[in-house]
């Protein structure tokens, strides 16, 4: 695991803690670009794609302690449909692969990651995956989310060259697995008539 520099924990935090590239810049008296390569820099050593999914990745991967679980409050409380949502950030998905996923347009897409924003009150999507670990909505002891439209796989052993070999995992399908399986239609009437 690679370590993350203490210049690279200061922009992390600030990140986490809700302030946009700009904030941090200010904060840490350093440019703006400046700001974005250590970004660039943490998303290279833990993964993940956008600020949102870094900061999930940064905890579950040990990088830096996960926060202490506060208890959410009143009025914060994430329903199931919010839930699903905060993991789908937390994997990184973009407002078009959640609502792909959720099968809405991608402006109910944005209204509902603005909403779940609201309720938990933050003021980022990175702040608001910070404010999940921090209420207990996102731990360790879960399953790294998937991204939408990744393939999920299973360790099998080896295959015969003694290389790791992986198989398809039994899930539930993806909204793209579904998707596939869908007839093509517009209305009531079929796009490609038999």
């Amino acid at each position: 695991m690679r370590r993350l520099s203490s210049g690279e924990i200061a922009v992390f935090v600030l990140l986490a803690d809700g302030l946009r590239t700009a904030g941090i810049g200010q904060r840490l008296h350093i440019s703006p670009s400046t700001v974005r390569a250590v970004l660039d820099r943490i998303r290279h050593k833990v993964g993940g794609t956008g600020q949102h999914g870094m900061v999930d990745r940064v905890y579950r991967g040990g990088h830096l302690p996960a926060p202490a679980v506060r208890p959410p409050l009143p009025g914060t409380e994430l329903d199931p449909a919010q839930r699903h949502i905060l993991l789908l950030m937390a994997a990184g998905a973009t407002a078009g692969e959640i609502a792909f996923e959720l099968r809405v347009s991608p402006h109910v897409a944005e209204t509902r990651v603005r909403d779940l924003r609201g309720v938990l009150r933050a003021f980022t999507t990175a702040h608001a995956l910070h404010l999940g670990w921090q209420r207990g909505y996102l731990h360790p002891g879960q399953a790294p989310p998937d991204r939408p439209g990744q393939a999920r796989t299973t360790n099998t052993g080896t295959n015969p060259d003694g290389e790791a070999a992986t198989t398809p995992a039994a899930a539930a399908p993806t909204a793209y697995a579904r998707a596939a399986r869908v007839p093509a239609t517009v209305g009531l009437y079929p796009l490609n008539p038999p």
